[in-house]
């Protein structure tokens, strides 16, 4: 079985490889997006998961302000590297701080139910296991439509802040993801995060707030949990320093009627997030009718028909594997 996924990611151009003389590099950004593309990103890519989750278990333990997670699934064995315990013990050892920390969770509908046990869903154990550990996380549980899944998975330490910086992936929740570069042991998962800090950090801000905001169980009664379901919220208000030299935008997977605030990130413009976005895909066609000599797409699961159906097509590369 699979889920449609309503995802988020960064599409990066580092400008002293890709452009010469300020000339635009060839793959062209998604024009119909939330998000703009940023100038002025530091971008560090974490290539499997021991060496990305062990970079957001340093950034949480230096987060000065808040930490903000969007977590799509979670096996219960889940655990961090270097003995930091699950993710509650790196969440709750945050909000035991004073931070004020936040996560989404995706809550099923019928038509995934075959997940339960692959995430955490709020039910009665679930809730029982905050409530053992006295959790002092903020959480919300965000549905999405019929077989899709809430596939967002990110990190936001110091939302706002100087100090502010963002992971986006990426990378599962799941023991076999927490892995080293090699895979050398079975079932492993190959993955990976980008961290960004700088301006493009600021739209990974506004997906968060967003999301909060309208998160689809925030008004039931088991739909929240550390609060009462009425703390949205402020939307950021201005862009983060330039910490770079790199190209970035953020894209998303939304489906149309999930969402329905669309006021801009800063510098950007009001988009109708109540019809829905495209903007991976959108980038993906664009990649791949762009590409000159070949193509090489690594994705656990490709079941979408237009971009197939592009991959293949006589105007594509002959070169092109997946």
């Amino acid at each position: 079985m699979g889920t449609r996924r309503q995802s988020l990611r960064t599409r990066l151009t580092n400008p002293k490889l890709a452009m010469i003389h300020n000339a635009q590099p060839h793959f062209p950004f998604s024009l119909s997006a939330s998000y703009p593309v940023r100038a002025g990103n530091l971008v560090r890519p974490l290539i499997d998961g021991e060496p990305a989750f062990r970079r957001i278990a340093e950034a949480t333990e230096g987060a000065r302000h808040s930490v903000w997670v969007t977590v799509a699934f979670m096996m219960p064995t889940f655990q961090m590297p270097d003995g930091r315990g699950s993710l509650f013990d790196v969440l709750d050892r945050a909000a035991a701080r004073g931070l004020d920390v936040r996560a989404i969770f995706w809550r099923q509908n019928p038509e995934t139910s075959w997940v339960e046990g692959r995430i955490f869903s709020g039910s009665q154990a679930d809730r029982e296991m905050l409530g053992a550990r006295s959790s002092r996380c903020r959480v919300r549980w965000d549905r999405t439509h019929g077989a899709y899944c809430q596939h967002q998975k990110s990190w936001l330490v110091d939302a706002g802040q100087e100090s502010e910086t963002a992971f986006v992936g990426g990378i599962n929740l799941n023991p076999h993801s927490v892995v080293s570069p090699g895979h050398l042991g079975e079932h492993h998962n190959h993955d990976l995060y980008v961290e960004v800090t700088g301006p493009a950090a600021t739209d990974v801000h506004h997906n968060f707030v967003q999301r909060w905001n309208e998160a689809s169980e925030r008004e039931a009664e088991d739909g929240v949990w550390g609060h009462n379901g009425n703390d949205d919220l402020a939307f950021p208000m201005r862009l983060s320093s330039a910490k770079g030299e790199s190209l970035v935008q953020i894209q998303r997977t939304v489906h149309a009627d999930r969402y329905r605030d669309g006021r801009p990130s800063p510098g950007g413009q009001a988009f109708d997030i109540a019809g829905g976005e495209r903007s991976i895909f959108e980038q993906y066609l664009g990649a791949i009718r762009a590409a000159r000599r070949s193509i090489y797409i690594e994705n656990q699961a490709l079941d979408v028909p237009e971009i197939v159906a592009h991959h293949v097509s006589p105007s594509t590369p002959s070169s092109a594997r997946h």
